[in-house]
């Protein structure tokens, strides 16, 4: 069942339950760090903020699943770009997949990742504390074997990846 398109960031909830409207995530700060420390650049797209915590995304719309998980579909997205657009990494309208007591990020594949038309599962997400839902950052986000393509491999399948949090 589709709960419909946010454009007021307020009420939406799946089974009884309020879905927090912005997803925080720093992707990877050494990442991060080493793309300003190139003098290259980062900037934030199509609703997507910053914060001196993260990147904030906000939820455009949650679906229930038939198999009983949920997807919360973020909005915007997040450009890195260095030596003169030899690095360049788009993180762009992130998905969480919430299925049992782990969660997956997928972000919208690019020709650069070679999923260009579909999504890109780039990590999975183990929640921390009582949970991504209730607003605790995740314990652990790993970069899956199919995401290091969006590093172009730099960084291989198992890299632990900056924590989530949804938040609002």
């Amino acid at each position: 069942m589709l709960l419909g398109p946010r454009a007021d960031h307020e009420g939406l909830a799946i089974g009884g339950l309020a879905i927090p409207s912005t997803l925080r995530w720093d992707v990877k700060a050494s990442f991060r760090s080493y793309v300003e420390s190139a003098g290259g650049a980062v900037h934030v797209h199509e609703h997507a903020t910053e914060s001196a915590e993260g990147f904030c995304f906000p939820l455009r719309s949650a679906v229930s699943e038939t198999d009983g998980g949920h997807l919360l579909q973020y909005s915007g997205s997040v450009h890195f770009r260095a030596h003169g657009g030899l690095l360049d990494v788009l993180v762009d309208t992130p998905w969480l997949h919430l299925t049992g007591p782990t969660a997956r990020l997928s972000i919208r594949g690019t020709e650069a990742t070679r999923t260009a038309g579909a999504r890109l599962m780039l990590a999975e997400i183990e929640p921390g504390g009582p949970g991504l839902i209730s607003g605790a950052a995740s314990s652990r986000v790993v970069l899956t074997d199919q995401g290091a393509v969006l590093f172009d491999f730099r960084y291989p399948g198992g890299t632990e990846l900056a924590p989530v949090s949804l938040i609002g």
